[in-house]
C-alpha cells in the first residue's frame, strides 16, 4: 500500500508491488546477525527506539536497514550481507517532555550550587538538556520552557541520548571530558556480533521516572498530599463584575522544594503577572487564546512561602473561585515538599538528595508514601476565603490530547480522575463505529492507556471519549 498524506490530514491510496530479484546472489551467502539490547541506567528496557545497522558490503551499493527495540528494549538484525564494516545507531525523539518536571530542575540547581552534586555520568548528560557539554542555568532555561508549553522540543539536542554500555567513563564526574560513544561500529568478521548494548539516557530526566515502554503500568503516579496555594484577590469581595480590573495575589500555604501547573480562567484575560521574589518573567507562560498560564518554580532554600501576583480583566460576571480553577492541560500540576528526615538532615549539615545507588534511593520514586524519599510529590489546589467561608478548588476531572498525534504504530491517552472510580474509554471512527473500548476502576489520579496499532487499524480520524459515573469528555486524534 503506497500512502500520500498532506499537512491537512487528507490522505490518499493506492496497492502496488514490489520484485525482490537476488542480482548479486547475496541470498546465497552467509546472512549475519548482530543482536543487543538498550536499557536505562536503572535497568528498565526502552520501547521502540529506532535501531538502524547501516554499512556497504562489497559489491553492494549501501545498505541500511531498521527496526524498532521491543517492550525489553531488545533489537536484532538478521539475513543481510556480510563481509562489511556496520554501524549500529539509536534513535528516539518523540515525547520530550517524558519524566521531565520542576522536580529536575531542583536537582539541576542544586548540582549547579554544589548543594548536592549529581553522582551518575548518566544523569549528567540527563541534565545537559542544550548539548552543550556541561551543566548550566541554561539547562534550566531549556527545560523550563518544555515544562511551560513554550516549547515542543529540544533546541540542539533530542528526547534521548545512548551510550555504548561497555565505554568507561575516564572521569565519570565529568563525562563530557572526552566525547562518549554514541554509535557502535561493528567490524567485518563481527557479522554474528551480539550483545550490542546501550545506556538509554532521557534528556532532562534527572530522577529517572521517564516511562519506557507500553508496559510500564497505567497509573502514572500518586500524591501523597496537597500544596495549597491562598487566593487573595486586591477587591474585598469576591463577586467580579463585568470589566473589573483586578490583581489576585497566589501564595503557597506551606514551603516547598518546588511546584508546578496550570491555571484556566475562560472568563478573565491576564493583563500583567509580578513575579515573587527569585522568580522572573520566564518562570511563566501566558497562552491568550486558551485563557491560561503555566508557572514553573524551583523554590530557593531561603523563602518560605512563594508568592505571585497577576492581574485581571473580567469579560464576565461572578464569583472568583468559579473564575480560576488549576489544571495539568499544559504543564502538569504537581509541588515537592521536602520530607521530614531530608529536613533533619539539613539542619545536621547533612544532605541526602542523591545518594551513591541510583538503583535503591531514587531522589523521587513513583510511590510518594515511602518514608526514605527526600521528596514527597503533592497535588495543588486553590484555596478562596470570602468572609470566613473558606472553600478549596482542587484539579479536577480531565482528559489530556493523546501524544503523539497523529500516531502510527502507538499512542497513550492520559487522564486525571479526582476521585476513585470506574471509568470508561471509548474509541470511535467519524462514523459512530466503536473501535475500541476498555472499563476499569482507576484510583484517584494520573492514568494513560496506551493504543496499538493492532486495536485502531486503519488511518483516518478518530474520537475518544472518556466517561465516569459524573464527568465526560471527548477528544479527537489521527492515525497515518
Amino acid at each position: 500500500e503506497l500512502w500520500s498524506v498532506d499537512a491537512a490530514g487528507n490522505f490518499n491510496i493506492c496497492e502496488t508491488y514490489v520484485i525482490v530479484q537476488d542480482n548479486f546472489g547475496v541470498c546465497t551467502g552467509s546472512p549475519g546477525t548482530i543482536a543487543g539490547q538498550i536499557k536505562t541506567e536503572s535497568g528498565n528496557g526502552l520501547e521502540d527506539v529506532t535501531v538502524t545497522l547501516s554499512g556497504t558490503p562489497a559489491g553492494l551499493p549501501p545498505q541500511s536497514f531498521s527496526t524498532p527495540t521491543n517492550h525489553a528494549g531488545d533489537f536484532k538484525f538478521s539475513y543481510f550481507p556480510s563481509g562489511a564494516d556496520y554501524m549500529v545507531t539509536p534513535l528516539k525523539v518523540n515525547d520530550p517532555l517524558n519524566g521531565v518536571s520542576t522536580f529536575d530542575l531542583v536537582l539541576i540547581n542544586k548540582h549547579i550550587l554544589g548543594l548536592a552534586p549529581l553522582l551518575s555520568p548518566y544523569k549528567m548528560i540527563a541534565a545537559d538538556a542544550n548539548n552543550s557539554r556541561s551543566i548550566t542555568t541554561f539547562d534550566i532555561i531549556e527545560l523550563r520552557k518544555l515544562i511551560l508549553g513554550g516549547a515542543t522540543d529540544f533546541s540542539d539536542n533530542t528526547s534521548w541520548r545512548f551510550v555504548d554500555k561497555n565505554y568507561q567513563f575516564p572521569n565519570p564526574a565529568n563525562p563530557f571530558q572526552e566525547i562518549f560513544p554514541e554509535i557502535l561500529h561493528i567490524g567485518s568478521g563481527q557479522a554474528g556480533a551480539s550483545n550490542q548494548n546501550f545506556v538509554a539516557v532521557k534528556v532532562g530526566d534527572v530522577n529517572g521516572n521517564a516511562i519506557t515502554g507500553s508496559l510500564s503500568g497505567g497509573v502514572q503516579d500518586r500524591a501523597a498530599g496537597t500544596l495549597l496555594f491562598e487566593v487573595t484577590p486586591s477587591v474585598e469581595r469576591q463577586e467580579i463584575k463585568n470589566g473589573e480590573v483586578f490583581s489576585v495575589d497566589f501564595t503557597a500555604a506551606e514551603k516547598v522544594a518546588g511546584y508546578q501547573f496550570t491555571m484556566n480562567f475562560p472568563d478573565l484575560d491576564v493583563l500583567d503577572i509580578q513575579p515573587g521574589e527569585a522568580m522572573r518573567a520566564d518562570h511563566f507562560a501566558v497562552f491568550p487564546d486558551e485563557h491560561a498560564l503555566t508557572t514553573s518554580f524551583e523554590v530557593p532554600d531561603h523563602i518560605k512561602q512563594a508568592q505571585f501576583r497577576v492581574t485581571f480583566r473580567a469579560r464576565a460576571a461572578g464569583p472568583l473561585n468559579k473564575m480560576l480553577r488549576i489544571s495539568s492541560r499544559i504543564t502538569k500540576a504537581e509541588a515537592y515538599r521536602y520530607n521530614e528526615v531530608n529536613e533533619i538532615n539539613e539542619v545536621n549539615g547533612i544532605n541526602d538528595l542523591m545518594t551513591n545507588d541510583p538503583m535503591t534511593n531514587d531522589p523521587m520514586t513513583n510511590d510518594p508514601m515511602t518514608n526514605n524519599d527526600p521528596m514527597t510529590k503533592l497535588d495543588i489546589a486553590l484555596r478562596f476565603n470570602n468572609d470566613g467561608v473558606v472553600s478549596i478548588a482542587p484539579l479536577g476531572f480531565e482528559l489530556y490530547q493523546n501524544t503523539p498525534n497523529p500516531w502510527t504504530d502507538k499512542t497513550q491517552i492520559r487522564f486525571y480522575l479526582p476521585d476513585a472510580g470506574e471509568a470508561r474509554l471509548t474509541v470511535f471512527d467519524e462514523q459512530g463505529t466503536v473501535c475500541f473500548a476498555k472499563n476499569n476502576w482507576y484510583d484517584k489520579g494520573y492514568h494513560r492507556i496506551v493504543l496499538d496499532g493492532n486495536q485502531i487499524t486503519a488511518p483516518g480520524m478518530y474520537f475518544y471519549r472518556l466517561e465516569t459515573a459524573t464527568e465526560h469528555a471527548v477528544r479527537k486524534m489521527a492515525k497515518f
